[in-house]
């Protein structure tokens, strides 16, 4: 599976990521460079892509993380309120990877977020999201993470 679709909003110094990465004549991947200052979120972005991979594995494999049970792992990365951009009060982030055969979206969403706001954003992105409520749990939680919807 390869990484398609990334949205990351109000999350550290990241106020606003939104990268639709594209394949080759061959379909592969081409490659991607990030480049910034110290402090402008390269290392949350890669932090995201490697969440996301661990939880696309924990849907594979039943030894990925210490504890992890059927219907249940550990979470490798812990995102509260306090990492919300300033004054945002809340973060959304979305990753979307796929293959010929299946796509795998990545939700993490921190604080109530109105999903119609997001509709026009998506533009036929993340489908397995787009259906929220504003209220909806789980998303609602203090540390509030569906981690990952395996769609075929």
């Amino acid at each position: 599976m390869y990484l398609r679709e990334c949205l990351i909003e109000n999350i550290g110094p990241i106020t606003a990521l939104d990268v639709s990465l594209s394949l080759d004549t061959s379909g592969n991947p081409k490659p991607v460079i990030l480049v910034g200052k110290n402090g402008t979120g390269k290392t949350i972005f890669l932090a995201y892509v490697l969440d996301a991979l661990a939880e696309l594995a924990k849907k594979k494999f039943r030894d990925i993380t210490r504890g992890q049970q059927i219907g249940y792992g550990p979470f490798l990365k812990v995102t509260s309120g306090a990492d919300t951009h300033s004054l945002s009060g809340s973060s959304l982030s979305l990753l979307e990877f796929s293959d010929v055969d299946s796509k795998f979206c990545y939700v993490e969403k921190v604080g109530q977020i109105d999903p119609q706001k997001y509709l026009t954003k998506l533009k036929g992105r993340f489908t397995p999201v787009q259906s929220w409520q504003k209220d909806e749990l789980p998303f609602d939680t203090p540390r509030n993470k569906l981690r990952g919807f395996l769609v075929h």
